[in-house]
Formats: C-alpha cells, sequence, structure tokens
C-alpha cells in the first residue's frame, strides 16, 4: 500500500482505497486485510482535517433573524445564509436578497464573511 501523504489531492487517495478495496474483494485476497485498514484510518483523518469546514453562526438579539457562515478549505468564497424566524427556508446573502435584511443583519452578514475568509488564509498558511 502506498503512504497516504503521496497523493496530491484527497479524492486522488479515495479512488486508490476504492480500488484496492474493489481488487481485494473481487480476488478473495485478504491478506493486505490489516494494511488496508490502517490506510483507511489514516485517510478518514486527512479527509477530516483538509475538508473540515469553518463556521460561524449568529443569532439577533431578538431572536428573528439567524445568521449561518461556513467555508471549505478548498473553496475561496464563504456562503453566508439568513433564516428569518417563521418562515421555512434560509436566504442566501447576496446582491440580491441584501434587500430583504435590516442594516444590522447586512454588516453582520459582511462581518462573518470577513471573519471566514481572514480564518481559511490562517488555516491554510497554518
Amino acid at each position: 500500500m502506498r503512504d497516504i501523504n503521496s497523493f496530491k489531492t484527497v479524492d486522488e487517495a479515495i479512488s486508490y482505497y476504492t480500488k484496492c478495496v474493489a481488487d481485494a474483494s473481487k480476488n478473495r485476497d485478504y491478506s493486505q486485510n490489516e494494511e488496508i485498514l490502517n490506510f483507511k484510518i489514516k485517510l478518514h483523518d486527512r479527509i477530516d482535517k483538509e475538508r473540515t469546514p469553518i463556521r460561524h453562526k449568529w443569532i439577533s438579539p431578538n431572536g428573528k433573524y439567524e445568521v449561518f457562515g461556513i467555508i471549505f478549505p478548498s473553496d475561496i468564497i464563504p456562503f453566508v445564509s439568513v433564516k428569518i424566524k417563521g418562515k421555512k427556508r434560509r436566504y442566501t446573502y447576496n446582491d440580491t436578497n441584501r434587500k430583504r435584511f435590516p442594516n444590522y443583519v447586512i454588516e453582520k452578514c459582511e462581518e462573518i464573511e470577513r471573519q471566514l475568509k481572514k480564518e481559511l488564509i490562517v488555516y491554510k498558511n497554518h
């Protein structure tokens, strides 16, 4: 089995793992079972490390608005949404939906967006 760090991306490691498991199952070769399980554990650790998102949540003082922001390490732009109490859906924060919200919610959305971008830069440089 190859070393987990020899793969450039997590997707390459996943496809390699899938191929190894399929080959072992097809040939009924259980001699590499322990190596495959160790690779799987290391693969899950790498997935958790590389794909764990950064999240922020804010609830307005009156409880009417809930702002949620998330960004994955592989992304460039954070996703910010607003949930209004009593409504079933979330609204994506963007220029079109911006008019729906009061100024203090808009300011909080922009603050969370800036904070997520800043944390992503720190995360990638770490």
